[in-house]
């Protein structure tokens, strides 16, 4: 683990996947996935949209819908204003000047994101942390159709 001072304030973090523990990396992927297969943006819909037309133009019902519902996922996300990433940034979170942060529950994940908006941390710090560098997590977003209808079989076997 590691600790950064980010406006005046201590964050400890993961700075690996060999000391992440598996409970909290799992759901560190599972919020990549999400933001991987649906996102939570204007370009995400419009990446939804292409994915529709195109199934439906070549005759790919199965498909189309798969499609749908990702898009779907993808309207809710943005109206709850939900970001995937910064959900799978936070999950790697363990301490904010001092105070454990080890709920990841739903609600554990969005107050450690109010925290984290309250004390004015950006996404572009969280990434700065974790990666050493700013990077576009849409190069995660580049994930297949194939792909797409595993990650939304994982979402109905989860009830989303």
């Amino acid at each position: 683990m590691k600790t950064a001072t980010i406006n005046k304030h201590k964050i400890t973090y993961y700075s690996g996947i060999e000391d992440t523990p598996i409970g909290r990396y799992n759901i560190f992927q599972q919020n990549l996935l999400y933001d991987a297969s649906v996102g939570n943006s204007i370009e995400s819909i419009m990446e939804r949209f292409e994915g529709l037309d195109a199934n439906l133009s070549a005759g790919k019902l199965k498909e189309a819908r798969i499609e749908r519902n990702n898009l779907q996922i993808t309207f809710f996300s943005i109206l709850n204003q939900v970001n995937f990433a910064a959900r799978a940034m936070v999950c790697l979170i363990t301490e904010i000047d001092g105070k454990p942060m080890n709920d990841l529950s739903e609600g554990g994940i969005e107050t450690v994101l109010e925290k984290l908006k309250e004390i004015k941390v950006s996404i572009g710090d969280i990434q700065d942390l974790v990666f050493g560098q700013k990077k576009n997590l849409k190069t995660v977003s580049s994930i297949t159709s194939q792909n797409d209808s595993l990650i939304q079989a994982a979402c109905n076997i989860m009830g989303n």
